[in-house]
């Protein structure tokens, strides 16, 4: 992976991860309205980008010829599936059921998302899903 992009809530929720986004050197793009005024020091470089389309072309051309993911974010993702941005979901399903957050699959604009099933894995306490978008 060479890019990736969340959404603003994600990025505050952990904090910019405190300068080191999880997965290696790969640069960061923020969907966000209102980019923060200070940013944690770190490896990781953060792009705040206005809109989920501007960020995701950012993101890509950033990534050449290497794969963009999204990190989190419910609601980016959903924007995503309207926008017809995305290629492949992947959903890791633990027990925790928090109560409260983003329902992914929700309010979808009255598109519809068709996708099939290319892979489940099955760990304790995790089952990792991953579907194919199929356009």
């Amino acid at each position: 992976m060479s890019a990736i992009f969340t959404g603003r809530r994600t990025y505050d929720l952990t904090g910019g991860w405190g300068g080191e986004q999880p997965l290696g050197d790969a640069p960061v793009f923020v969907v966000t309205h209102s980019p923060p005024a200070t940013v944690p020091a770190g490896r990781t470089s953060f792009t705040f980008v206005d809109g989920v389309r501007a960020a995701v072309e950012q993101a890509r051309h950033a990534a050449g010829d290497k794969d963009v993911s999204v990190i989190g974010g419910a609601s980016i993702a959903r924007q995503c599936m309207i926008a017809g941005l995305l290629d492949e979901i992947q959903i890791h399903l633990t027990p925790a059921i928090p109560g409260q957050g983003i329902r992914l699959i929700d309010d979808l604009d009255g598109n519809e998302i068709s996708a099939m099933q290319t892979r489940v894995l099955e760990a304790p306490g995790v089952t990792h899903l991953r579907y194919r978008v199929v356009r």
